[in-house]
């Protein structure tokens, strides 16, 4: 990003104009950084190490530059209900939705007003998702300019970002600080790392013990896991393993993650699974382009040579087949440092056994989180050898398998359709509003 501002061409970008970014003493207009999608690198989230000081940088310079204007203040006093807002842009209405979309169904609208700001073409489709008649929903369409006065004139008390920069312009607009309290959560599962963004909601279950460390945003632990969702289902016409190219004899170890998920580091737990298990099969879904796909593809013939013929790469599934997959394995793998989330949701939906093995940071221990709500503590792997060992033994050994997947199916009810985590949405967001109306 400082290479692009500080080498832009002559012409109409070095102009210095009102509503411009500055690079030293050249501006650059902030529409141009929007299309050129200057914003911190999408797989920064699947570091193994605390990507917290890359992110500051990355806000602290961007903040220098970006146009701050003052907060609408809202006008609210005590005893009122606080009014928070949910931000969407691009088009990340299906992650927000199955997070989110329930809890939004179901606050007291006493308590709280919700407003719900996104692209105009999804302002059916989520107040349809949601099914809240009531529920204020407000088109935001770039230009970026736009947005931020749209934003600050629902006068919110609390704005609410669940995904921090998964584009430019959801990059941007928390660094304009357009209410006077601002908070996000796991949409991305690192820190934002803006001073602008005040508070990061996550979960007790998921944090390891140093997690304020890990936070530009003050962290606020909830008991549950901060999400009200139903459980999927199978389609009526469910595919076999046969059906994906696997006879009935393979052992199958399902990991349908994203791609950039699989660190060098899981290698040699995949080919431990392999070397272990001479009829297992690793089955992994390819990336809709193929770029990730080739590559990985390349580095297991380097890495584990002796078994990634056994390794498949199915192509991209829609969502019925993609159930359908993990309902057809035996085992379902997590990913070290980088874990399931929505993933996860799907596997202990359809009851069945997950491994993982809980990293140093919240984004490689959700499935353990998931795990400690259901007090399976014990399914949970210590290192990279019980994690091999748990695998291998729930594929080869069919009555161990069946146990943990009745323990999964009595015990999984927690995880879902949690009015707990409602009841929390509410007393967070009142206590932000609090704090809003005390700045």
């Amino acid at each position: 990003a400082r290479h692009l501002l500080c080498e832009a061409p002559e012409g109409p970008f070095r102009q210095k104009v009102p509503g411009t970014f500055s690079a030293g003493r050249e501006r650059i207009p902030v529409d141009t950084l929007v299309v050129a999608g200057c914003f911190p690198p999408f797989n920064l989230q699947f570091d193994h190490e605390n990507v917290r000081p890359i992110k500051e940088a990355y806000a602290d310079w961007f903040a220098r530059h970006i146009p701050v204007q003052p907060v609408q203040r809202p006008s609210g006093r005590a005893g009122q209900r606080g009014r928070v807002g949910f931000v969407l842009t691009d088009r990340f209405e299906v992650p927000f939705l199955k997070a989110l979309g329930g809890v939004l169904g179901r606050l007291d609208t006493e308590r709280i007003e919700p407003v719900v700001l996104c692209r105009s073409a999804a302002v059916d489709r989520v107040r349809q998702a949601i099914g809240r008649d009531s529920l204020q929903i407000v088109p935001l369409d770039p230009p970026l300019a736009k947005m931020a006065q749209v934003v600050r004139e629902t006068a919110c008390d609390v704005l609410y970002y669940r995904e921090i920069g998964l584009d430019a312009l959801g990059y941007c607009l928390p660094l304009m600080r357009l209410a006077p309290v601002q908070c996000t959560s796991a949409g991305v599962q690192v820190t934002s790392g803006m001073r602008q963004v005040d508070y990061y909601l996550s979960s007790a279950a998921v944090e390891p013990e140093d997690a304020a460390e890990h936070y530009t945003e003050k962290l606020i632990l909830a008991e549950t896991l901060l999400t009200w969702r139903r459980r999927v289902a199978l389609p009526q016409q469910v595919k076999t393993r046969e059906d994906f190219g696997l006879s009935a004899s393979d052992h199958v170890y399902v990991c349908a993650q994203h791609l950039s998920k699989f660190h060098p580091d899981f290698d040699p737990l995949l080919a431990g699974i392999l070397r272990e298990d001479r009829q297992g099969k690793i089955v992994v879904t390819a990336d809709p382009i193929g770029y990730r796909t080739e590559r990985l593809r390349q580095r297991w013939t380097r890495t584990i040579p002796d078994v990634a013929e056994r390794i498949f790469m199915l192509s991209h599934l829609e969502t019925d087949d993609y159930l359908c997959l993990l309902a057809a394995g035996d085992v379902l793998l997590d990913p070290p440092h980088f874990d399931g989330l929505n993933s996860t949701y799907d596997g202990f939906s359809l009851g069945r056994a997950i491994v993982t093995c809980p990293g140093r940071f919240r984004r490689g221990r959700f499935t353990t989180g998931c795990y400690r709500q259901m007090e399976l503590d014990d399914l949970v792997a210590r290192d990279a050898d019980d994690y091999v060992r748990r695998a291998v033994r729930l594929a080869t050994e069919p009555d161990h398998r069946r146990e943990v997947e009745e323990r999964i199916a009595q015990a999984s009810d927690v995880l879902f359709e949690d009015d707990r985590a409602v009841a929390e949405h509410e007393r967070i967001f009142e206590q932000l509003v609090e704090e809003a109306r005390q700045r």
